[in-house]
């Protein structure tokens, strides 16, 4: 017994002095493609490349800023369309400190200030453990690889977005090399539900357990050891016969989440000539002090089971196994098939009864609201849970109920992120709640299904004045676009009826404003000269600032502009409107070329016999220094050309 204390008293002296490791629970190399999701801009380009993700620059020159003058504001809203993400919906939950750390490698060809990097978190720009939150090569082309670390503990215990984003001018001669990603841990915060299992069955330690050794050469390992008689794939270590050397050896499971929990217990599967001791830690190891239990087995696999009941109701309970070998004698420990199981106390009882929106209709647009009506259904409060909402295959958006929520009552949820619907398809939403430990995760889920599919017009004329139902939706950067009674001071009333759209109805638009107003399909199969006709009304910067009408024959894959610069019905006024830049373009309407509404027409002989056109007037704005109310539309009209016209 003495010396079983005294082995006892080494193990907590050695693990108290010997932290564990940060451990990874991210690692992105991109060797076998990626987690991440790559998209980018018009004028930019993201793939993955060489076990590398490439963020990349345009095929044209378009470029706002002057070289080494580029600020950050140009880079990030002004060459909007330059812009390339890797993003990843990231679970970090389970965490209390989260370190990000990139590799990354960055080139320009004129100037470094074509070639910009940040990292986002949620939306928002982060800053690294340096300060420094927008990035730039040193050197044009020979800066080696580099390493920036971001703390994220201010995310750590929830869900996030993880972005890291270029703005950089031209392709592949200004780009942004990613090589490495890693998100790190420093320990767990809740610990790891009950039930759970591990079998051992990859290359590496799984994610979240720990090693500590005095000796490097016997540190736990993963694989298989003719030392070992039979079992494949287990956890082991051993001590090598006539080395001189000894080994002080543990291996430390996740944290244990035992809140709610009854008659906890372990098993697993155990091969050994030495003995082994399972040892906890209430105090997030940094003491060792209690011994469950000591395990004497023979060198053949055994079932070896303990009760952990002791520890039950723990928020935060730490496991090891600890190995001790001071003989200089051959050994070995082995261990599989790990399972902890335990009786559910919980009385939790949370569900989502109602998706409250958006409601079922005919279209949608990028910004509609996701609400969700949640109830305890429980003999008591329940305070700090989380709520989520995705929609397809994307990003799972995230809000925390700090509550308390009384017993038997109900809470409507309105998520801060809205939902993008505007595109043609089937989009499934589902929102479901997360509590540790709930007893019916039967109705923590709710599911809406919505089929967008935009009304095509066949019949001609069309005539719209924006009066009542019609299809026509906004979207973009920065977007002022609002459909209803104009009530400015220049912009002041419609064409035609009550209503029209216009870039803000009673102020000013927005600065860096990259906007569209879309129309439903149109179908010309039968229509042998396609005209539009439409009342327009301006008041923006001239030169800087202006709109244009574009079509599209791929329901908005692309989109060609209608027209030039002094066609005929007061077709564009201005040859070049800057800030046009993204529709690859800059013929438009700019200034305040009319002092009230006046009529535009365009014939469209290349759109005869299409059967799916759809149009949109796009507004572009710079810096509205000036203050002006922007561009309105009303009165929009579709008609066959008369032949004897």
């Amino acid at each position: 017994m003495k010396r079983i204390l005294f082995i006892l008293t080494l193990y907590m002296a050695f693990f108290a002095n010997h932290a564990t490791a940060q451990n990874e629970f991210l690692y992105e190399d991109f060797s076998s493609g990626s987690y991440f999701i790559l998209y980018s801009g018009v004028e930019a380009g993201a793939y993955i490349s060489n076990n590398k993700a490439f963020l990349t620059g345009g095929t044209t020159t378009s470029w706002w800023g002057n070289g080494d003058a580029t600020t950050d504001t140009n880079a990030w809203t002004d060459n909007y369309d330059h812009r390339a993400t890797c993003s990843e919906y990231i679970d970090a939950g389970n965490y209390n400190a989260v370190e990000l750390k990139i590799k990354i490698r960055q080139i320009a060809e004129v100037s470094t200030k074509h070639s910009w990097f940040r990292v986002l978190v949620n939306g928002y720009q982060r800053t690294d453990v340096l300060g420094k939150k927008n990035f730039n090569p040193t050197t044009l082309t020979t800066d080696n690889y580099t390493t920036l670390t971001f703390n994220l503990n201010d995310v750590a215990g929830s869900n996030f977005v993880l972005s890291m984003q270029s703005s950089c001018k031209l392709q592949l001669l200004d780009a942004v090399m990613i090589d490495e990603v890693r998100l790190i841990y420093n320990n767990l915060d809740e610990g790891i539900l009950l039930p759970f299992s591990q079998n051992f069955s990859g290359p590496n330690l799984p994610m979240a357990w720990a090693t500590t050794n005095d000796t490097a050469s016997f540190a736990w390992e993963i694989g298989e050891t003719t030392a070992v008689t039979g079992g494949n794939s287990y956890v082991y270590t051993q001590n090598i016969s006539g080395d001189g050397a000894s080994s002080i050896n543990m291996l430390s499971l996740p944290a244990l989440n035992l809140s709610y929990q009854q008659n906890t217990s372990i098993q697993f599967d155990l091969f050994q000539s030495t003995p082994l001791y399972l040892l906890a830690s209430t105090d997030t190891g940094a003491t060792w002090a209690d011994t469950i239990a000591t395990f004497n087995g023979i060198n053949s696999w055994q079932t070896q089971t303990a009760s952990i009941a002791a520890y039950d109701n723990y928020e935060h309970l730490m496991l090891a196994f600890a190995s001790f070998d001071t003989s200089d004698n051959a050994s070995v420990i082995a261990i599989d098939n790990v399972t902890l199981s335990a009786q559910n106390n919980s009385a939790i009882e949370l569900s989502i009864d109602t998706l409250l929106g958006p409601a079922q209709q005919t279209i949608y647009t990028q910004n509609e609201q996701v609400s969700i009506r949640v109830s305890n259904n429980s003999p008591q409060a329940i305070s700090d849970f989380q709520v989520f909402y995705q929609v397809n295959d994307g990003f799972a958006f995230s809000e925390t109920i700090a509550g308390p929520l009384a017993a038997n009552t109900s809470v409507d949820v309105v998520f801060s992120q809205l939902a993008d619907l505007t595109d043609v398809g089937v989009y499934t939403l589902k929102a479901w709640t997360s509590k540790p430990y709930d007893t019916n995760n039967l109705n923590d889920t709710i599911i809406e299904i919505y089929d967008v599919v935009l009304p095509t017009i066949t019949n001609f004329p069309y005539v719209q004045s924006f009066e009542g139902e019609q299809f026509w939706t906004q979207a973009g950067v920065n977007s002022s676009w609002e459909l209803g009674i104009p009530s400015g001071s220049i912009i002041n009333n419609a064409s035609d009826g009550q209503k029209a759209w216009v870039t803000n109805l009673s102020a000013d638009y927005n600065s860096y404003e990259y906007s569209q107003v879309t129309s439903p399909v149109f179908d010309f199969s039968a229509v042998a000269l396609p005209v539009i006709e439409f009342d327009i009304f301006l008041s923006t910067v001239n030169v800087e600032d202006g709109a244009c009408i574009q079509y599209s024959t791929n329901l908005g894959s692309s989109w060609q502009t209608i027209g030039a610069e002094g066609d005929d019905f007061n077709w564009y006024n201005a040859p070049w409107v800057y800030a046009l830049f993204q529709t690859n373009q800059f013929n438009g309407w700019s200034g305040e070329p009319f002092a009230n509404w006046v009529t535009a027409k365009h014939e469209l002989p290349a759109l005869a016999g299409e059967g799916q056109v759809r149009f949109r007037f796009f507004f572009g704005s710079s810096d509205n220094f000036t203050n002006k109310e922007g561009f309105a539309f009303d009165q929009f009209k579709v008609y066959e050309k008369p032949i004897n016209d």
